[in-house]
């Protein structure tokens, strides 16, 4: 199948919010589907997998932009965003789809779906990795020692029955690569801030809400956190030392066990048998100040209220057409996806009245 008939495909697929399979059904049986994709009335489109091997192309190809290019020229032939110098961005619609999983977890996991897909793959796994028990369900701790990492090795041959084979060693080798996976923190909040900030955009942070461990107790913000002198002081005067930066996260603990005990302020601040251990991640400083900002500022206020709700309304949009949640993992698959999102672009224009007239794009109100 011709790869603009695909590039066809994948946009109306982002319109319509689809899975492969759906949009394949559409362009075997919908004459719509087959109209703007330029296919025949008895083309009988493709296996569902040929949209997963497109993409994959796609967004390894020199230009795995071009259909965020190709909508940004329409948008731009249109002038419909001209004089509009201002854009609100939330990051709410990514950061919430991101289920949090330990590295470990997610190479068992990646190792068990190729000994389910994979012929063969189950005998290379019993030789090779040594570290798991890959046929018992529960989760268990492990060290990534010995051959963990080796299964990566393995690759479908002619004796794979379905592309799922492909996709399980794929998604195997996304896990043991040295990649950062799209949502994690370090990626999410840090890399983006920097690239935003190097563009010439100003980043305003509008920090969660903090949630006390006793209804209407002590928050984090009630505690004095000196992460350099690496104290924490309760509002009952109790000190603590920070621990050291620990896991993946870098996160530090305050320890406040030995001093709950007796304290008077215990029932506001925890029901925990032990008492108050308080989590203090890296950012803690910068986040600190953005509450302060959002509680204080007037002229962030102002800000925030004139832009949320526009921002608040896209986000609705797009979560109505089934893009709450990242669908890959690793950088390389969803950085492709959420440019594709910009496809989604086009229903606006078509709804302002997008017509394309001789070899111009323009908008033509109903």
């Amino acid at each position: 199948m011709p790869p603009q008939v695909l590039a066809a495909a994948v946009v109306l697929q982002t319109l319509h919010g689809l899975s492969d399979a759906d949009t394949v059904q559409a362009l075997r049986c919908d004459l719509r589907w087959k109209a703007a994709c330029g296919l025949g009335l008895y083309d009988t489109a493709c296996d569902p997998s040929l949209l997963t091997y497109f993409r994959r192309r796609l967004a390894r190809s020199r230009r795995p932009n071009r259909i965020f290019e190709a909508v940004g020229e329409v948008v731009a032939a249109t002038g419909v965003l001209k004089g509009r110098q201002r854009r609100a961005l939330d990051s709410a619609v990514l950061d919430d789809a991101v289920a949090t999983q330990d590295t470990v977890t997610q190479l068992i996991a990646a190792i068990r779906a190729t000994i389910r897909h994979v012929p063969g793959a189950a005998q290379v796994a019993a030789d090779c990795c040594t570290a798991h028990d890959y046929g018992d369900p529960a989760h268990v701790a492990v060290e990534p020692d010995t051959g963990l990492f080796t299964a990566v090795a393995l690759r479908p041959g002619s004796g794979a029955a379905h592309h799922e084979a492909a996709l399980a060693v794929d998604l195997l080798a996304e896990e043991t690569s040295p990649v950062e996976v799209f949502g994690d923190a370090a990626y999410s909040s840090g890399a983006c801030r920097q690239a935003l900030t190097g563009a010439g955009h100003r980043v305003v942070i509008k920090p969660a809400p903090l949630r006390p461990a006793v209804p209407g107790g002590f928050d984090l913000d009630d505690f004095a956190v000196d992460t350099a002198g690496s104290t924490v002081t309760f509002p009952a005067g109790h000190q603590v030392a920070l621990s050291a930066p620990s896991g993946r996260n870098q996160q530090r603990k305050a320890f406040f066990t030995g001093q709950c005990a007796g304290c008077p302020l215990r029932s506001r601040c925890t029901k925990a048998k032990a008492g108050r251990i308080l989590t203090i991640r890296p950012h803690h400083d910068e986040l600190a100040a953005a509450r302060r900002q959002a509680a204080t500022d007037p002229v962030w206020q102002d800000d925030y209220r004139r832009w949320r709700p526009p921002v608040e309304r896209a986000i609705a949009w797009i979560v109505a057409r089934g893009n709450r949640r990242l669908r890959y993992i690793g950088t390389i698959k969803n950085n492709a996806w959420l440019h594709t999102r910009a496809a989604l672009n086009l229903r606006t224009l078509i709804n302002l009245g997008l017509t394309r007239t001789g070899n111009a794009w323009t908008l033509v109100p109903n």
